[in-house]
């Protein structure tokens, strides 16, 4: 391996990296890199990939200050390679002073890792991935639990080794109720299959619901243009014309008695 970075600036000193074992899946054909190396004034940092995909596995950083001859270092693994095991033994750091301060990248082709370096794990699930809209991707391992909350039933098949996960019935948010009685109808029209009863307003009706347990239902086009107050003087002037006019009726009847009386005694014969 040329051990070169893919600009061709940096080369791995020999003297850097003196043992290194790594155990990141149990899959015996798996292949891994040195993918890349951030060289600093005070510490360096050291990743390594897998070969086929290229998925960040682990990296450890180093202290220049602080380090001594042949000391071993620990990866660290990302959430994608939860429980890799590994340990790098660093040298000396006299050569990596002689090559360039930054961060470069290396192709799988340049720095993979030899053979004997990578230990598979047991045979079995390696890890189990967890990925969903909000939280993005999460990678478990060993003993892990799958806990089913309100909504969610696990059963298991014999024989399978199939573990089927439902929407359970008279689970959560479908659970029955038990301690209050629903409503079964309103004025003997019954609800849907899914319980619900619409209620549609037309043109100017609005339907609400300003507390608990109430619909409001109300006209929005026709507001009443007067109050109580203005009703009872109305009312009470209505009484007033309604007086007027029994008097007016009074004095009708009074007049057409007289005007009978007078044609009658006009038209009496006066002769004697």
């Amino acid at each position: 391996m040329s051990a070169a970075s893919t600009d061709g600036l940096f080369n791995i000193p020999d003297t850097l990296i003196v043992d290194l074992t790594l155990c990141a899946t149990s899959t015996v054909t798996d292949r891994f890199f040195i993918s890349k190396i951030f060289n600093k004034l005070s510490s360096v940092s050291i990743e390594i990939s897998k070969y086929d995909n290229l998925a960040i596995v682990g990296s450890i950083v180093i202290d220049k200050t602080t380090h001594t001859e042949d000391q071993d270092y620990y990866i660290t693994p990302t959430t994608n390679y939860a429980g890799t095991n590994g340990k790098i033994t660093i040298g000396s750091l006299n050569d990596l002073s002689t090559q360039p301060v930054g961060l470069f990248s290396f192709a799988n082709t340049a720095t993979e890792l030899e053979p004997r370096t990578i230990i598979p794990g047991m045979v079995g699930v390696s890890r189990l991935a967890f990925v969903d809209a909000s939280n993005g991707e999460y990678s478990m391992t060993g003993t892990v639990t799958l806990a089913s909350r309100s909504n969610l039933l696990f059963s298991y098949v014999p024989g399978a080794s199939t573990v089927i996960l439902d929407a359970g019935d008279n689970l959560g948010l479908s659970k029955k109720c038990t301690d209050y009685v629903p409503i079964q109808s309103i004025n003997g029209v019954l609800p849907d299959i899914d319980g619900n009863i619409n209620l549609i307003g037309i043109d100017c009706m609005k339907i609400s619901n300003s507390a608990q347990y109430t619909l409001d239902i109300s006209d929005t086009c026709c507001t009443p243009c007067s109050g109580c107050s203005d009703l009872e003087t109305l009312t009470t002037r209505l009484t007033s014309l309604e007086n007027k006019f029994l008097d007016l009726k009074g004095s009708y009847a009074s007049a057409n008695a007289q005007l009978t009386t007078y044609v009658t005694t006009i038209n009496s014969n006066c002769a004697c």
